[in-house]
This record gives C-alpha cells, sequence and structure tokens, in this order.
C-alpha cells in the first residue's frame, strides 16, 4: 500500500471525497444530513418492531410478563429537531418525550431502602407536623420530588405546594430518600434499559458517507 506525505492512497481518497462533500450546495447537505437521519431513525423503528437492541439482543420483558410490544409510540416521535446543513438532530420536540425516551434507552434502577433504615429515617424525622421550610422545598425540586395531578400524572410541584402539603419531618424523609437514589444506592428492579437507536459513532458515519456518495455522484 503507497503511503505518501502522511497518508495512504485510500486515506488520500476519502479527503478528497470529504473535501468535495463540503463543497455541496447547502440545500444539498440538508438532503444528506435529513437522509441519513432518516435511515437511522428507520433503523431505531426496525429494532423496536423486533423489540431487540441495536446489537440485536432482545429487550427485557416486562414485569408482567405481557407480550404487548412496548416503546412503539418513541420510535413513531423520533423526528428531525434541527438541521442547518452542517448540524442536524435527531430528537424528540416534547421535552416530556425526551426524558422518557432516555429513561428507556439507558435504563434507570430504584432506590433500594430497608425497613430497618426507614424506620431509623422516621425516627429521626417525625414529630415535626409544622409546614416544611423553603429550603426543604427548593431541595426536593432539585432532587426531583413529584406529586400527581388531577390526571394522575406525576408532575414536578411548585415551591409553594409542596410547602403547602408536606410537613418539615416528611419533607427530611423524603430529601433523605431522594438523595440515596441520586447517589447510586440502587436495587436491581428499576427500568430496564432497551435501546432502539443506534449510538455507535462509526456506524452512524459509514451511513453519512454513503448518502455524500450519493449526492457528489449526481452531481458528476
Amino acid at each position: 500500500m503507497a503511503l505518501t506525505n502522511g497518508f495512504t492512497s485510500s486515506s488520500r481518497r476519502k479527503l478528497k471525497r470529504t473535501l468535495n462533500a463540503l463543497s455541496l450546495p447547502k440545500h444539498k447537505q440538508k438532503e444528506v444530513l435529513k437522509l441519513t437521519l432518516w435511515k437511522i431513525k428507520n433503523e431505531a423503528n426496525k429494532n423496536v418492531t423486533a423489540q431487540r437492541t441495536p446489537d440485536g439482543e432482545q429487550w427485557k420483558r416486562r414485569k408482567s410478563g405481557s407480550r404487548k410490544k412496548m416503546l412503539c409510540r418513541r420510535g413513531r416521535l423520533l423526528t428531525i429537531t434541527e438541521n442547518s446543513g452542517q448540524k442536524a438532530v435527531l430528537g424528540y420536540r416534547n421535552k416530556k418525550e425526551s426524558e422518557l425516551a432516555a429513561l428507556h434507552h439507558y435504563g434507570q434502577q430504584k432506590t433500594e431502602v430497608t425497613k430497618a433504615e426507614l424506620e431509623a429515617i422516621k425516627a429521626t424525622h417525625t414529630g415535626n407536623s409544622d409546614p416544611c421550610t423553603e429550603q426543604q422545598a427548593i431541595r426536593l425540586r432539585s432532587l426531583g420530588y413529584q406529586i400527581k395531578n388531577k390526571k394522575g400524572k406525576l408532575v414536578k410541584p411548585t415551591k409553594k405546594a409542596i410547602q403547602a402539603t408536606v410537613s418539615k419531618g416528611r419533607a427530611g424523609i423524603l430529601i433523605i430518600i431522594l438523595k440515596r437514589e441520586k447517589s447510586g444506592n440502587k436495587a436491581k428492579n428499576g427500568t430496564p434499559a432497551r435501546p432502539a437507536l443506534n449510538m455507535d459513532v462509526q456506524h452512524n458515519a459509514n451511513i453519512l458517507a454513503e448518502f455524500v456518495e450519493k449526492a457528489l455522484n449526481a452531481n458528476n
């Protein structure tokens, strides 16, 4: 294999194609990125349909044993949220959907607090029924404390809502439990990771190269 000025003949060809790609008109660059992300999305949807990871491993089933397919909505809502021609983003327009997708992609384990530990925490913090302090309310919000709204959905309450509904003693217990969850004291019964989107850089770069090549050939 020839090597000239630090480049192999193969790498020089790739560099030349990259430089040519940069000279594509902006609308062509956007088209290349759009086609690349749509192919990545279609692969993700196929993984959701097959209930498998990008590596071909089957997802863990529901604890209930139900065989109903999971995360189908996550695949449908995945879309291109940004495309400038220089940069494109595949994601979710809704922040909540994005957070849920991340939860299922990476998984999340629940905090384990033993009965003895919980009793010790209660003994320390019970007996104070006064409304929680402003500092406690702020801390609870920062730790991700949630309550159910009228529709039964979990939402992040305001500082005033926390002070109106949570006592000092209960706030102390909740803060300790939520801090343990943040610190990584985990149990094995959380949400298992069920990735569908391929995050492998080389794999996705190869898809991009495929559409760059097609665009360059179309211009010749």
